[in-house]
């Protein structure tokens, strides 16, 4: 996973979007998909989306 992040960082650098990329690579690694969903939860609040009644 390591080398996954760091060509994350060389497609993205520092941006909001590389930032996002990372959390997620890490959260599904430490802890898998339910994890991954939560990172992507968060990312879509803060643009503004309502997701909290969406279905998992």
């Amino acid at each position: 996973m390591d080398i996954i992040i760091e060509e994350v960082r060389k497609a993205f650098g520092n941006t909001d979007e590389g930032k996002v990329a990372e959390r997620l690579i890490l959260a599904y690694k430490e802890g898998g998909a339910r994890a991954a969903r939560a990172v992507i939860r968060e990312y879509l609040q803060r643009l503004g989306v309502d997701v909290a009644d969406r279905e998992d």
